[in-house]
Formats: C-alpha cells, structure tokens, sequence
C-alpha cells in the first residue's frame, strides 16, 4: 500500500508539472496520438488486428 501512495503523489507531480503548460501538453498529446496510430498500423500489417480500421489520422480543431 505504502509503494502504491507514493507512486500516486509522484504522478500527481509529474503531471502537475508537465501539464500546467498548454504547449506541453499539446505536444505530448499528439506524440501520444501518434504512437497509437503506430501502433494500429503496426497490428494491421502484423496481422494481429481483426479487420482492418481504414485510414488512421489526427484531427485538431480549435475553439474560440
């Protein structure tokens, strides 16, 4: 229980820091959403996906 509290606080700092600047986690999101969509491709020419998705993209729209 103690290592599961200890890793929860360090997280929680972590993110706190990281995430607090916008540009950061912009970033970090779509580095994110990019290795998702490897990792799907990566499945589907593998074999290991069953079917097939279609095209993978990343699509950002902004609000006002």
């Amino acid at each position: 229980m103690e290592f599961k509290a200890e890793t929860k606080k360090l997280l929680h700092i972590v993110a706190k820091s990281i995430y607090t600047d916008k540009e950061v986690f912009i970033r970090e999101l779509l580095s994110n959403c990019s290795d998702a969509l490897e990792k799907q491709r990566y499945r589907e020419i593998s074999g290991i996906s069953k079917g097939e998705m279609g095209a993978l993209n990343v699509s950002i729209t902004t609000d006002d």
